[in-house]
């Protein structure tokens, strides 16, 4: 994700610049995407840990 906000991907042979604005633009909705996932499951192992003495 932190590539992706750059425009890089890393593919084994070091981080490349991404040229092609339609593959950035993928590139960032699913890197979004994972950071919403992850949000979502902190607060939920957070609510829990709170419900749960």
């Amino acid at each position: 994700m932190k590539r992706a906000s750059r425009g890089l991907r890393d593919m084994d042979d070091g981080p490349e610049r991404i040229e092609e604005a339609e593959e950035l633009s993928i590139v960032r909705r699913q890197a979004a995407r994972v950071h919403r996932h992850a949000v979502i499951l902190a607060l939920l192992l957070t609510l829990i840990s709170v419900v749960v003495p």
